[in-house]
């Protein structure tokens, strides 16, 4: 006997009963909000697949450099310093891969979070020597070394910009999940490629064996900063996750304890900030300075001889230095490039000094300027200069003989309301026909029709007179109009 198939769904008595799936249950719809937080909770949370015990042992076992430790570091920093020399961006990840530095770091964000005093001294302490061993490794090698080229890749780690701070955190960040979770198979190199704690080391290394003041403390500055956001991100890691705080049996050693941790906390934190608010501001700075150059230099082929060389800045101010690759360049030119560098927000109070601007004095043949050049150039300027100074003149000849009609109509308010019908004004321009052009303020006055000829009469005067004192008008035309419409 055949049975007709529906849309059901068994019971926990395989009894078949009535089921529509594509049916909306309104109860189920209102707490659909509610349930897609949960739903996000359960994929974003790890609480859950944390061992703390087994991370804690984990990070305390890397923190301690001694024995085959050391010698890894050792090989891993040479590495380096050749992929540096040889600028080979292979050669410094692999070098990064091997490198162990990662170890006393984490360790003092661990020791931070969970107020472990003693850990946080044994960090510090294996981060001095961590350190000292890779500086000096690296410093003995580019003593020796036959190649003392910057590269690129030494280049790029002289000058740190905003992301590399994010780059540190993040790299960090993911460093700490991976290890409390338990994966750290392909994670935690992962991490050492992108914190990038190695090449900033060997680069600062490199400069003061080759006298390069701003490799060494460019450098530095990157590596410092790397490690302070690796910290902090390990120490936000661990008080989210709750790991167990540090138990003493002496209250007053536990409230000691507790103080000095939040002190190096606060130490950690209050500079991250600041460095990272520096380094936008330096690098907005950097941006407006490269659009300057870009649209209001090199955008004409004529000035296509002038290169940025480098720039300096100090909170609110800066300086960019310009080169002259060939040529000389007027100090006109320089003071436009000046006022225009101030319209940009970034560069309002930056100035501009042009190297190896030399002024020719003798013909050039291969040069960019020559002698004969040069002075057509300043006669070209001195010809333009006068134009201009002709151009203010009569500009301010025209300014001076406008007519402030505001305080005119108050004058005529006051005094001859009821006599004036309107008035006409505005600049005059007298030729005399012998290449002598002078300017006048004109007057036309409308009287009242309704008055009679000797009224009008007995206060032309006046009202010139009045016109004359209060309008500043000394050289003024009037033309008087009556009650007839005749002048």
């Amino acid at each position: 006997m055949s049975t007709q198939e529906s849309d059901s769904t068994p019971n926990d008595n395989n009894q078949k009963v009535d089921y529509d799936p594509t049916k909306i249950d309104k109860e189920q719809l209102k707490g659909a909000p509610k349930a897609l937080l949960r739903f996000l909770r359960d994929i974003l949370s790890i609480k859950d697949e944390v061992d703390q015990a087994a991370t804690v042992e984990i990070i305390k076992s890397n923190i301690v450099f001694r024995g085959a430790n050391v010698w890894v570091l050792i090989c891993s920093i040479i590495v380096a310093c050749i992929g540096l020399n040889n600028d080979s961006t292979a050669v410094i990840i692999g070098a990064m891969l091997i490198s162990p530095l990662m170890g006393p770091i984490r360790g003092m964000g661990l020791a931070i979070g969970t107020n472990d005093f003693k850990t946080l001294i044994s960090s510090l302490l294996n981060f001095g020597v961590m350190v000292g061993i890779s500086f000096v490794v690296a410093w003995l090698y580019f003593l020796v070394s036959p190649i003392k080229t910057a590269t690129p890749e030494l280049q790029s780690r002289v000058h740190p910009q905003a992301l590399d701070v994010l780059i540190g955190f993040f790299g960090g960040l993911a460093g700490i999940i991976a290890s409390a979770t338990g994966d750290r198979s392909t994670v935690v190199p992962g991490v050492a490629i992108a914190t990038a704690l190695m090449p900033p080391m060997c680069t600062a290394a490199y400069g003061l064996a080759v006298g390069e003041p701003a490799f060494f403390f460019g450098a530095l500055y990157l590596f410092l900063l790397n490690t302070v956001f690796i910290c902090l991100s390990t120490v936000l890691t661990v008080r989210y996750l709750s790991f167990p705080l540090m138990k003493f049996v002496n209250p007053k050693t536990e409230r000691k304890v507790k103080l000095y941790s939040f002190i190096v906390l606060l130490g950690i934190v209050v500079p991250s900030i600041w460095f990272f608010m520096k380094l936008v501001r330096e690098n907005q700075f950097e941006e407006s300075v490269k659009n300057f150059v870009k649209q209001e230099i090199n955008y004409d082929e004529f000035f296509s001889n002038v290169e940025l060389d480098e720039f300096e800045y100090e909170t609110d101010t800066g300086i960019i230095y310009l080169k002259v690759i060939s040529g000389y360049i007027e100090d006109l030119q320089i003071d436009l490039w000046q006022s225009k560098a101030h319209q940009y927000d970034k560069l309002k109070n930056t100035g501009i000094v042009l190297r190896n601007n030399k002024k020719p004095e003798k013909i050039e043949l291969n040069g960019f300027i020559s002698t004969e050049m040069y002075n057509d150039q300043k006669k070209t300027r001195q010809q333009l200069e006068a134009s201009s100074k002709i151009l203010r003149s009569t500009l301010f000849k025209y300014e001076s003989s406008e007519i402030d009609s505001e305080q005119l109509a108050r004058l005529l308010k006051v005094n001859y309301e009821s006599l004036i019908d309107s008035i006409e004004c505005g600049p005059m321009y007298i030729n005399n026909l012998h290449d002598s052009i002078d300017t006048a303020s004109r007057y036309i006055v409308y009287w009242n029709p309704s008055l009679a000829d000797s009224i009008v009469n007995n206060n032309r005067g006046n009202l010139e007179r009045h016109i004359i004192l209060n309008m500043e008008s000394k050289n003024s035309k009037f033309l008087h109009i009556n009650n007839y419409g005749e002048k």
